[in-house]
């Protein structure tokens, strides 16, 4: 897990932000002893936060609209992942099959 103070120093921003950031849950870290906890998937996401916030200069008010979509892709990936994996687990034949039709575009 990453502290607060770290966190700051890597993405570049004030605690103040941050903090509103936190209270708004597009991040979501641990509490812990009056501070923050981040895993490496909120550190990511904060990141990612900054970078929309500062360098796409998105406003508060896209945000969550921006986040949602990116949750969702994400979800979406997700299921793509464990789909392939399932695939993969029928016999050779039928998993070929299926993965040829999905690399050549081929419809189903």
């Amino acid at each position: 897990m990453i502290p607060l103070a770290e966190v700051l120093h890597l993405c570049g921003i004030e605690r103040e932000e941050l903090t509103l950031w936190i209270e708004r849950r597009w991040v979501l870290p641990l509490a812990s002893d009056g501070d923050f906890l981040f895993s490496e998937a909120d550190l990511a996401r904060v990141q990612m936060i900054a970078e929309f916030s500062h360098d796409l200069a998105l406003d508060d008010e896209v945000m969550p609209a921006v986040l949602g979509l990116v949750d969702q892709l994400h979800a979406t990936r997700r299921k793509f992942r464990q789909l392939v994996q399932i695939i993969c687990e029928l016999p050779e034949e039928q998993c070929e099959a299926i993965l040829k039709k999905l690399d050549g575009g081929t419809e189903v």
